[in-house]
């Protein structure tokens, strides 16, 4: 019967371990942040408005593309994908935007 009292033990601190490394996640790119992941974007132009609100346009900016309303040869006109665009496709898994818009 010792036995039992120290499996459960180790049960908990197994699933204590488990859950406290899921509250350990990646930071996220960040816009005007800090740190390897910020996202900077010169401000040769003004902000589009229909790049507003930025969280909507963040989320939802690759249907514009996908659907043809602009072409990722037209977002090279304002961002440079090695301060803006990869950080954060890398960050969610997705392919890498070339200079070149191909």
């Amino acid at each position: 019967m010792k036995a039992l009292p120290i499996l459960a033990v180790l049960v908990v601190a197994a699933l204590a371990l488990f859950l406290s490394g899921c509250d350990m996640g990646v930071e996220k790119p960040v816009k005007d942040g800090t740190g390897p992941l910020a996202v900077t974007i010169a401000r040769t132009r003004e902000a589009p408005d229909y790049h507003s609100p930025l969280d909507w346009w963040t989320a939802n900016h690759p249907h514009g593309i996908s659907d043809g309303v602009f072409s990722e040869r037209e977002c090279m006109l304002c961002h440079v994908p090695q301060d803006s665009c990869n950080k954060c496709h890398d960050y969610v898994g997705v392919k890498q935007v070339n200079a070149d818009g191909r």
